[in-house]
């Protein structure tokens, strides 16, 4: 259950992220990812030093996957 306080604090840590990692390589799909992943480890590192890396069809294949399980 999400409640309007947890999302303003959730809200506020993405924003937070955004603001230290400030610009990055990462694309408008790759972003959330990496940015959720920061977010649930605290480790600003995978934006930085350990970078993390897509395969070009990660994200469209996984989308299609979740598409045929629901």
């Amino acid at each position: 259950m999400q409640t309007r306080k947890g999302q303003s604090i959730e809200d506020a840590s993405m924003q937070m992220i955004d603001e230290e990692i400030g610009t990055h390589q990462y694309n408008e799909k790759e972003w959330p990812i990496v940015r959720r992943i920061i977010h649930s480890t605290a480790d600003f590192d995978f934006a930085k030093e350990n970078r993390v890396i897509f395969h070009k069809k990660a994200i469209e294949s996984g989308i299609n996957a979740l598409k045929k399980w629901m």
